[in-house]
């Protein structure tokens, strides 16, 4: 085998990698480095890589015992000089993985959002900080993308080397123009409608059903206005049975999970999320650097994106008052909403793949300079 440097990258499913890791798994590939993937399902990359599949299992945990030995094998038999983790479950299945080595490799765990925040609940933030501190010797580098989340790795010292980057880089893009506003034909969206999106899992933490509630008073007053929430998962029916309920079913659609977001995001006037917590979320910064006015909960992830007022609109979460009159403003005021546009394209050079990218490796770097 040759004497190369070998370096894994997890992450809980492959798309983590093709969305957010391909600069980077390039950059060490060109590097001359030996690259190493393991995650749910593989994928085809430009360059060649050594791609493992392993599942992480969300809903049945003890699944994740099988993952942990496997990983343990893969990392003995590859002899694997480098992890770095991504997110919560495949961060804590790898890291799970490298307990008890006599030589572990250097270890980097990169959080994209702890799930837990100023507002959990004391005996389960209890649980999910003692996991982290747990993990905490067998972890070289923490990686942080917002400020709540940083600052609590840092008071439970989940870590020694603790560094706050806000993500992994978004690429520029240019919207495609509306081909005779074909998602709207599709869905029955008028021309002249306002149409608002939301693109995520649907999950209790990014909160649907909350926000279908918050959005029935301004439907209600407002025939303009439509919604497309975009996704599959967990809560997806019973937010289907909801709308039902509210007999929403033309106002609020659901295409499931949407290929062509781009496409989606072209017919869109505003983005919207009431998530409960977020870590520095993708659709958001997505939406900033297409220069699409947000109005998003008051939460980590996107306080560190949006100023309130200057680049978009925070809410309070669950705050129906709030919430309408900040959207109803942001449909009738055009200077207000070309102004946030404008804004928050700008900021948004904050959090692409040039700003952030050099930070990523030098912070890597930290623990082992064959990062560099």
């Amino acid at each position: 085998m040759e004497n190369k440097t070998r370096i894994l990258f997890t992450a809980s499913r492959v798309s983590h990698f093709t969305q957010f890791h391909i600069p980077y798994l390039k950059y060490y590939y060109d590097k001359g480095y030996e690259v190493h993937t393991a995650a749910q399902g593989t994928a085809v990359f430009d360059f060649p890589l050594i791609q493992h599949e392993l599942v992480f299992d969300k809903k049945r945990p003890l699944k994740n015992l099988k993952g942990i030995f496997l990983l343990r094998k893969l990392v003995k038999e590859n002899q694997i000089d480098i992890v770095i983790s991504n997110a919560t479950l495949a961060g804590a299945v790898t890291r799970a993985g490298l307990l008890f080595f006599r030589k572990r490799p250097v270890m980097i765990h990169s959080c994209h959002g702890y799930l837990f925040s100023k507002n959990t609940k004391p005996l389960k933030k209890l649980l999910l900080v003692s996991v982290e501190r747990f993990f905490s010797h067998v972890t070289d580098l923490v990686i942080t993308m917002n400020r709540e989340d940083y600052e609590a790795a840092k008071k439970y010292k989940f870590c020694k080397n603790i560094v706050n980057i806000p993500g992994v880089g978004i690429q520029p893009h240019k919207i495609p123009a509306s081909s005779g506003q074909s998602i709207r034909r599709e869905f029955n969206i008028p021309k002249d409608a306002v149409l608002l999106t939301y693109a995520a899992e649907f999950s209790n933490r990014k909160n649907q059903e909350s926000l279908i509630r918050l959005l029935e008073p301004v439907l209600a007053k407002n025939e303009t206005v439509y919604v497309m929430l975009a996704g599959t998962g967990a809560c997806y029916e019973n937010c289907k049975q909801l709308i039902k309920e509210k007999k929403l079913e033309e106002r609020i659609l659901l295409p499931g999970y949407v290929s062509n977001i781009q496409d989606v995001l072209a017919e869109t006037n505003i983005v919207i999320s009431a998530s409960k917590s977020e870590g520095l979320p993708f659709n958001i910064m997505e939406a900033m650097c297409s220069g699409i006015p947000v109005i998003a909960s008051r939460v980590k992830g996107h306080v560190d994106l949006i100023i309130d007022g200057e680049s978009g609109f925070l809410f309070s979460p669950g705050d129906e008052e709030e919430f309408e009159s900040k959207l109803n403003k942001l449909i009738s005021d055009k200077t207000l909403y070309e102004k946030f546009s404008k804004e928050s394209k700008k900021r948004s050079n904050l959090f692409t793949l040039d700003s952030v990218f050099n930070n990523v490796t030098n912070a890597y770097a930290i623990v082992d300079k064959r990062l560099l």
